[in-house]
């Protein structure tokens, strides 16, 4: 069994994969293995992977007819044997020196989970990890970008999380948030080992991200009160928190839409909010959802002039 195993689901990304594989081959520490998903390319892509496959024994390769991201992730996971996961987005790259060090803080932790700082990691960086309460560190810390954490196999298998198929944005924060309720042993590392590439085509530059976002916040806040309801959870702040936000964000990119459906977004919004209070998250009492239990229009309009407000402040800079 290895000791890390990457995940990296690959869709016509040609320009970008040869930096994010020779990234991960490159390192100093040898003991992990590629688990890569060709979810139906149709550039080069597919002959990359073929070409790296070939090359070298510790990647597993799996061809498939396109699927989307979550089902590429979810065979991928169905390949890993190693001990930690490490998610990889085919368009970004590892830097030098980040296993090296990854698997020395694993070993004198003996953690489960790490999340990852923003310093610059260089050969001459002090080694150094946080042990901190795993309730008091999520209270303050969010990481929105599973590349930028480190999961343990175990938990991801015997809890049954997997990534939900059909989803187009938060479909990494949904399995993130389940992931979290279930470790216990989390670090933190100041230091930042993952590169991430804006590409002005990604998913969340689209013209349709405001529509995926509304689709993607509802289903995580539609998925999550089933999972803690079957758990019966009654949980922490910082899981309320998060919750809050997707709530948050679901009637923002609502406010954008021109042609939302309003009484569907009404009944959601006092679905979640009532659903969530009676799980115990005081987070979903404040002022702006009592607004929208009301009226969710008044909400709208909230928004709308909070997004113009920022608009004109930024014209005036």
């Amino acid at each position: 069994m290895a000791r890390f195993s990457f995940i990296i689901p690959v869709y016509n990304v040609s320009p970008y994969l040869r930096e994010c594989l020779d990234s991960i081959l490159s390192q100093d520490y040898c003991d992990f293995e590629v688990c890569i998903v060709d979810d139906g390319s149709t550039d080069e892509s597919s002959m990359i992977c073929d070409e790296y496959a070939a090359r070298d024994r510790r990647i597993k390769l799996c061809h498939q007819q396109n699927g989307g991201v979550s089902v590429a992730r979810n065979k991928a996971l169905e390949m890993a044997t190693g001990e930690y996961i490490w998610f990889v987005d085919a368009d970004d790259h590892i830097l030098p020196g980040a296993l090296e060090y990854l698997v020395t803080v694993i070993r004198s932790s003996g953690c489960d989970t790490v999340f990852f700082g923003a310093d610059r990691l260089t050969k001459k960086a002090r080694f150094q990890y946080d042990c901190t309460d795993k309730d008091d560190f999520l209270s303050s810390h969010v990481c929105y970008c599973n590349p930028l954490m480190i999961f343990k196999r175990e938990i991801i298998s015997n809890c049954n999380i997997h990534f939900t198929i059909g989803m187009k944005m938060g479909e990494d924060l949904e399995f993130q948030y389940k992931y979290l309720l279930h470790c216990t042993n989390i670090i933190a590392i100041p230091y930042n080992f993952y590169y991430i590439r804006e590409r002005n085509d990604s998913a969340s530059r689209s013209s349709a991200s405001t529509q995926n976002d509304f689709l993607g916040s509802r289903c995580i806040l539609l998925n999550m009160i089933t999972y803690l309801e079957n758990m019966s959870y009654r949980g922490d702040a910082w899981m309320g928190s998060r919750l809050a936000e997707r709530l948050k964000c679901y009637l923002k990119s609502a406010s954008r839409l021109p042609d939302v459906d309003r009484s569907l977004v009404q009944g959601d919004v006092r679905r979640f909010v009532g659903c969530y209070r009676a799980l115990g998250y005081k987070e979903f009492g404040n002022f702006i959802f009592r607004i929208a239990k009301i009226d969710v229009r008044i909400c709208f309009v909230m928004y709308r002039l909070l997004l113009r407000s920022k608009g004109l402040r930024r014209l005036g800079d």
